[in-house]
């Protein structure tokens, strides 16, 4: 309850201002954090609720943390905030695209959040967005387990060289 309830601790804070207060938390924004501030509303808020609220609890921490951009490695928890905060009603009115991932998420959770980081990927190529490390590494993650599965399942990419 802790995380859903703090996550967006300081999304109110202008975007602008982030990545100042990012360092002034000993943070090192990255070039991709740098262009779309907006993504350090989840590092500040983690290293906030530490700092200044006394929050130990890892997993509540590591919500706030990676709830915009998602990582490789997330627990349920992580995954269920990540996409809640990514189709919450308001968010998904409208968009065929993330009602299909709200849908999704009721029986497959990996496969939703999946679907979200793709649809993610394609509004970053049609809008020409740097995409986040870390929100790669949760599609490579998800996609190269899907594919571990086996029969059914899309075929890996040839990745020899020639």
């Amino acid at each position: 309850m802790m995380a859903a309830l703090t996550h967006d601790i300081v999304r109110a804070v202008n975007p602008e201002e982030l990545p100042h207060l990012a360092r002034e938390l000993g943070l090192n924004p990255n070039e991709v954090e740098e262009a779309a501030p907006i993504l350090l509303h989840g590092p500040v808020a983690a290293r906030l609720l530490a700092s200044r609220y006394g929050v130990e609890d890892e997993e509540v921490l590591a919500v706030a943390r990676w709830h915009s951009t998602g990582r490789a490695g997330m627990s349920a928890l992580e995954k269920v905030v990540f996409l809640a905060d990514k189709v919450e009603p308001e968010k998904a009115a409208g968009r065929p695209d993330l009602e299909e991932v709200r849908r999704l998420a009721e029986t497959n959770l990996d496969g939703a959040l999946l679907r979200y980081l793709d649809l993610q990927l394609l509004e970053a190529v049609r809008q020409g967005w740097p995409l986040h490390p870390d929100a790669v590494a949760a599609r490579n993650e998800l996609l190269l387990a899907r594919e571990s599965r086996g029969p059914g399942r899309s075929p890996a990419p040839n990745r020899q060289s020639k």
